[in-house]
């Protein structure tokens, strides 16, 4: 402990300002620490904001879908822009947007490394047009822990592989596809690939079809409750996150094994105000099989499949017989319609699993298993009054053998850039079932859960700001990790400076849940020279001195050559996993890293990034996890033996 101070009294220093990423990158902690395990969306979001520093949007021809993904501009500033395309014509730097209302220095900033101010693109659209002038793009992963760990033993090499190919030509074509091995696996055993169609691609006399996906895709409506999540909204607790619906259809080429659809969706757009979305998909999912008999004649079967245990690992014999083994086939369609300050969508989708399977029943899925098939519909809606007030919901019916429903409303205002607050209630009964659902809430699958969200952001002086939370819920039957029905409280209180150079906070959380007390207090300090140096320094404490982690990273920049410097070393000190803290690490392009520290040790990383050619860029990454305590450590998948844990990774980046 003696140690921890003295570290930590030395180096009062951080990282620069918080941009956009970080604000996620901090989620993604808050997400791992709970327990949960819907980071997916943060870090697809998080993704797709590193790519647009690669390829910015070209803001004088972007549509308000794209500007929407830069979820810290408000629908109030997204229709500026527009307005002030109309009005004036081209935006021609960074400078002129301090001109648009809603719009300042401050905004301005945020957006500038994602944005570019060109002239619209004249190239018209053929297939060899788009393969000459589009934008490819080619990755190349390679990673390996260097110590025998449970990937070893399984006959397969102990190297992770990725590879992904992409390809965008304006609004018109988008195409890719991606290859993934993991570690301890004999060979390639996942594919995603796609191809997009913009309205571009169908030529000028046609103007309803605005979109035709073939191949993996990813579909989100609404707030969640019917089909997938509610945009960045859902993964990040921040009043100062615009909210509105989901991004609808989008082309999926990564390498997550889960999550996605296989099929064909088209996007058709009768009237400029209205918008349909048309989807199939016929997966194949990772289960295992086993047979009841039925109680009113013995000599009758019902097969019931179990996919709580699919990893997405295929290296052991029981792995490898779950590959693939259940077909899933899923039909919808959604309407949405855009008024003036008022939008209201709908969604219905049937999914069918293989004839005579359902889902295994156990003590928390009792109420709420998945059968052979479902039928679910939804509504939501997005009012906005007076540019400062928000109200948005859903409600959703799944029809089986019980209906139930489930309910999600909330209201937000923007009293102005001081003063933001956010509150929501959801109500999702025990019986609620979907297979989609990633509403915001506790629960991974937005069932057995009812509370209420309330959340403010007060900029105290210039940029010293204080931002609350707290949420409130319970559960009338038995959840994991819970035994049994409960309540909970969780409150969060953050406040600092966050300057362009100097940003530092105190955060603290508490909660309470079936009679459990957690306390977790965090201080941050971050420094930037705004040329080439940047330090950071993080304590934090889990149920005080059960838990502490404190870290020290560097970053340098180096001014005559493209290449960039990161490490950083972090001690830990935890009384066994239940107090484990997790801490989010820069990783190459695209790639995730933030380890559950636990036990007594130090945790250190170095990255190099580097661009030797307009063309090429190259990442390597080595990290390296000592323990003063234990002879055995590493997620469950890949537990490595002995008193250290070397890892390595090396990505490679072609764009043309």
């Amino acid at each position: 402990m003696k140690v921890i101070i003295l570290f930590f009294t030395l180096t009062l220093f951080g990282i620069a300002y918080s941009e956009p990423e970080d604000i996620i990158e901090k989620n993604i902690e808050e997400i791992l620490q709970d327990g949960s395990e819907k980071t997916e969306e943060s870090v697809e979001f998080l993704e797709l904001l590193q790519e647009l520093k690669a390829n910015p949007i070209n803001i004088n021809v972007a549509l308000v879908r794209d500007l929407q993904i830069l979820y810290f501009l408000s629908n109030e500033q997204i229709e500026a822009i527009i307005r002030y395309r109309n009005d004036y014509g081209h935006i021609n730097g960074i400078y002129e947007l301090y001109y648009i209302p809603f719009f300042n220095e401050k905004i301005a900033s945020a957006i500038e490394p994602y944005i570019y101010f060109g002239n619209e693109d004249e190239a018209k659209w053929t297939l060899g047009t788009a393969l000459k002038k589009g934008k490819h793009s080619a990755f190349f992963r390679y990673g390996q822990v260097l110590m025998p760990s449970e990937a070893y033993q399984y006959g397969g090499s102990p190297a992770a592989l990725l590879v992904k190919y992409s390809l965008k030509f304006s609004d018109n074509l988008r195409a890719g596809f991606a290859f993934e091995k993991d570690a301890g696996e004999k060979g390639i055993d996942f594919f995603s690939g796609y191809i997009d169609f913009g309205n571009g691609s169908f030529g000028s006399n046609t103007k309803i079809l605005k979109q035709w996906l073939v191949g993996t895709y990813k579909a989100s409506f609404g707030y969640g409750l019917g089909m997938g999540g509610g945009g960045m909204f859902n993964s990040i607790s921040n009043p100062d996150i615009s909210v509105r619906p989901a991004r609808g259809i989008r082309p999926y080429g990564s390498g997550g094994e889960t999550g996605y659809f296989s099929g064909t969706a088209i996007v058709l757009a009768p009237t400029p105000r209205t918008e349909i979305s048309l989807f199939y998909a016929n997966n194949l999912l990772d289960a295992s099989y086993s047979e009841i008999s039925d109680t009113s004649a013995d000599e009758e079967h019902t097969e019931v499949f179990d996919i709580s245990s699919s990893s997405g690992y295929h290296r052991k014999v029981s792995e490898i017989e779950k590959r693939k083994t259940l077909r899933r086939q899923m039909a919808g369609f959604a309407v949405e319609h855009f008024f003036k300050k008022f939008r209201i969508g709908g969604l219905v989708n049937y999914t069918c699993f293989d004839d005579l399977t359902e889902e295994k029943i156990r003590l928390y899925n009792k109420y709420n298993a998945l059968f052979s098939s479902l039928l679910q519909s939804s509504i939501y809606y997005q009012w906005r009054l007076y540019g400062k007030m928000n109200f948005f919901g859903e409600i959703s019916l799944a029809l089986k053998s019980i209906p139930s429903f489930a309910v999600f409303q909330g209201f937000q205002y923007n009293a102005s850039e001081i003063f933001k607050i956010i509150f929501y209630y959801r109500y999702y009964p025990r019986s609620y079932s979907s297979y989609y659902a990633s509403a915001p809430g506790r629960n991974s699958n937005n069932t057995n859960e009812n509370g209420f969200n309330f959340q403010a952001s007060l900029a105290i002086y210039k940029s010293w700001k204080l931002i609350f939370t707290t949420d409130h819920y319970s559960r009338e039957w038995f959840s994991y990790p819970s035994k049994y029905p409960c309540n909970g409280h969780d409150y969060k209180i953050e406040t600092g400076n966050y300057g362009k150079r100097l940003t530092f906070y105190t955060l603290y959380r508490y909660r309470n849940e079936d009679n459990l007390n957690t306390h977790r207090l965090r201080f941050h300090f971050a420094y930037n020279t705004m040329d080439r140096w940047s330090f950071a320094t993080r304590i934090e404490l889990n149920n005080f001195s059960k838990g502490v982690l404190t870290y020290q990273e560097i970053k340098y920049s180096f001014s005559y050559i493209p290449l960039k410097l990161s490490a950083r070393i972090a001690l830990f000190d935890t009384k066994g996993y239940d107090y484990r803290i997790y801490a989010f690490e820069q990783d190459v392009l695209h790639g995730f890293s933030a380890p559950a520290l636990y036990g007594r040790g130090t945790r250190l990383y170095a990255l190099v990034a580097c661009k030797p050619l307009r063309w090429l860029s190259v990442w390597l990454r080595y990290a390296h996890t000592l323990m003063d305590d234990r002879y055995s450590y590493g997620p469950k998948n890949e537990f490595t033996e002995g008193t250290y844990r070397p890892e390595i990774k090396v990505q490679v980046r072609l764009t043309l």
